[in-house]
């Protein structure tokens, strides 16, 4: 019994197989051309430029689905973010929580993937949970060392 899940993408130059986006054949360096456009970030672009009411758009943004297939999940990173910044952005929030989301399922989907892993240090917000236990005990230290402090000169006046 075969249970094929996928395609399998071969290089028509020497019939490797490679990973959906990579952008050259990993066995002869063919670089690959006329690479289709991502499906998710376009189906969004279409969407969003179809509405004009503001609650709408928020609404659009916040049930849009996260794709899960890699390429389009890094091309809809890359919009998020692109799209998240900006004078006077009044979906800003909206983008923001969608970025949000699409990192959490990119550290999901590709834990260990190179491609994701800049996206997703550069995009996790920094939290107490995430830092190293050295921080977290300077951090605890420092905060117990400033209450000493107040509380000695507090008795001091």
């Amino acid at each position: 019994m075969n249970n094929k899940i996928g395609n399998v993408q071969k290089c028509p130059n020497c019939g490797a197989p490679y990973v959906p986006g990579t952008k050259k054949s990993p066995e002869c360096g063919h670089v690959f051309q006329n690479v289709g456009v991502v499906s998710s970030a376009q189906n969004f672009s279409e969407g969003i430029n179809k509405l004009s009411d503001r609650e709408e758009i928020k609404c659009y943004i916040n049930n849009f689905p996260i794709p899960s297939a890699k390429d389009d999940l890094l091309e809809f990173i890359t919009s998020m973010a692109a799209r998240r910044s900006g004078m006077a952005n009044p979906y800003e929030d909206a983008y923001r929580a969608k970025l949000n989301e699409s990192i959490n399922k990119a550290k999901l989907y590709f834990p260990d993937d190179p491609q994701f892993a800049p996206l997703i240090k550069r995009y996790t917000k920094l939290s107490f949970e995430n830092l190293p236990s050295l921080v977290k005990m300077f951090v605890i230290f420092g905060a117990l060392g400033i209450l000493a402090l107040i509380a000695q000169c507090a008795g001091l006046s």
